[in-house]
């Protein structure tokens, strides 16, 4: 009866089975846990995946679309998430709702991914990653709307992104995680001015616009390109962000990335470079760098921190420049657009081990 444990996704007859469920409402951390659910897939030469997720933010559906999935069970926007009924393999009777996923036998389950295990932070664990990419026919229909917009194919571009308040439902306050548009101009300036490359910018519709430019596309004032914005972070040949969700797609697509005012260490590659925010204790001391990681402080830690009488200090345009100036040099080996990253030709190991040893990487400028 249980001879066949030794092929399990090894055999075609026996595809191992995994279940993911992902409820994340971040643009980056759901795409960081698409990535991880991904990458595991990528360790067995013959798998299903069946992904279950709350339908409750417009890019989601798109998203899903890049990755390795084989099977979609959408609940919809304020409707309750199944329970763990749904892998009860013991003659369940299903309400209504949940009935199709019985008769596709979707309750046999042999690996799930629980969004805690594929969140950013857990990338590090890995040592084989399976990129998203995108279908052939959404790539020629994002690349024209690019080109429609100005962006040249003679050049390269880089992906930017500064956070501001007021996407989606969140707040409109201005918080420690968003940036300075001001310095961030200063940053796409130079990229146009000096390296001589194209700049693509993200976010959403209310951002501080810039004036127009030759070499200049933004996207964040086009509501619903949540797919467009992506495929310019796949085909960019480096990405310069502050602490926000698009930063981690960048890591989702294979794109070299430098990161502003670090908050939460999730890098994984020793080529992505950063500088962290700078914390000021009451006594005076500064925290930042790799004293900054090697003390575990992350977004949480911060907001009690600032209770406690920290200042909370951000860099300046001479540390942006700096950041793109090590990014445009470690891609210089990408003079046009970039093209996706292959899977991993290493033989799959046909088995998956969780934890192991792993750490976060980057380079501190």
């Amino acid at each position: 009866m249980y001879g066949h444990m030794g092929k399990l996704g090894a055999s075609p007859h026996f595809p191992m089975k995994i279940l993911a469920q992902i409820n994340a409402r971040s643009f980056g951390d759901f795409a960081s846990s698409l990535f991880f659910l991904n990458s595991v897939a990528d360790c067995f030469d013959h798998k299903i995946v069946t992904l279950l997720y709350r339908d409750d933010m417009a890019f989601k559906s798109k998203l899903v679309k890049l990755a390795n999935i084989h099977n979609e069970f959408r609940v919809p926007r304020g409707e309750m998430l199944p329970s763990f009924e749904l892998i009860n393999c013991s003659s369940p009777v299903p309400q209504e709702h949940i009935k199709g996923w019985f008769e596709a036998n979707l309750q046999e389950q042999h690996l799930i991914v629980s969004e805690t295990m594929s969140a950013a932070f857990n990338l590090a664990l890995l040592d084989r990653f399976a990129y998203l990419t995108f279908p052939a026919d959404i790539a020629q229909a994002c690349e024209t709307q690019l080109l429609e917009l100005g962006l040249s194919k003679d050049s390269w571009f880089c992906a930017m992104h500064c956070r501001e308040p007021g996407f989606d439902e969140k707040p409109t306050v201005v918080n420690f995680r968003d940036g300075d548009p001001a310095i961030f101009r200063i940053g796409v300036e130079h990229v146009l001015d000096k390296l001589g490359g194209q700049v693509v910018r993200l976010g959403h519709p209310g951002m501080t616009p810039y004036p127009a430019r030759k070499g200049y596309v933004d996207l964040s004032a086009m509501p619903d390109s949540s797919m467009l914005q992506a495929y310019a972070i796949s085909r960019a040949r480096f990405m310069f962000s502050g602490p926000s969700g698009p930063a981690a797609v960048a890591e989702a697509f294979d794109v070299p990335l430098a990161l502003m005012d670090m908050v939460d260490h999730c890098l994984f590659k020793d080529r992505d470079v950063a500088r962290t925010i700078n914390v000021v204790t009451a006594s005076g001391q500064t925290i930042n760098q790799q004293r900054y990681v090697d003390m575990d402080l992350n977004k949480l830690v911060l907001k009690e921190l600032a209770m406690r009488g920290c200042k909370l200090y951000k860099n300046g345009a001479p540390e942006l420049i700096a950041l793109i100036d090590r990014i445009a040099d470690v891609s210089s080996d990408t003079q046009g657009w970039r093209e996706p990253t292959p899977l991993s030709s290493a033989p799959r190991p046909n088995s998956f081990t969780f934890p192991r040893p792993g750490r976060h990487k980057c380079t501190f400028i």
